[in-house]
């Protein structure tokens, strides 16, 4: 009788590229929504966006991203220093940008994770990697 074989490696590498596949997915969707729809929503204050200088940057859509997925964001230093602070992220994205900004850092969250099953396993030699 055939013994049924789970392929470690082949699932790690299976999962790396489905997380990486929905993390440039989630990045290019964020980017090309969840930035314009902020952007529109500053500049209709006077105190809202400072120039154009903010928008043009990527990592502009990371802070947006990690402010619509983890409202604590918002006290870190970085944040006031590049976003404006009357600005609400949550309350503005649209309910699938705030999907989108879950999947970007649940993704990111999955990459970490399937680097260190393949560093650890590969450095102590647990798991031979070759397919």
């Amino acid at each position: 009788m055939p013994q049924a074989v789970f392929n470690i490696p082949f699932f790690v590498a299976m999962v790396f590229t489905v997380a990486t596949f929905t993390m440039f997915l989630s990045f290019l969707v964020l980017r090309f929504t969840l930035t314009r729809n902020i952007k529109k929503t500053a500049t209709a204050d006077p105190d809202g966006w400072f120039d154009d200088d903010h928008y043009l940057g990527i990592m502009n859509t990371a802070f947006l991203m990690w402010a619509c997925a983890a409202p604590a964001v918002k006290t870190w230093k970085n944040y006031d220093r590049n976003m404006p602070t009357n600005i609400d992220v949550r309350a503005n994205a649209k309910p699938l940008e705030i999907v989108f900004s879950y999947m970007l850092a649940f993704s990111v969250g999955t990459l970490v994770i399937c680097a260190i099953i393949y560093y650890l396993t590969d450095f102590f030699g647990w798991i031979d990697w070759e397919f």
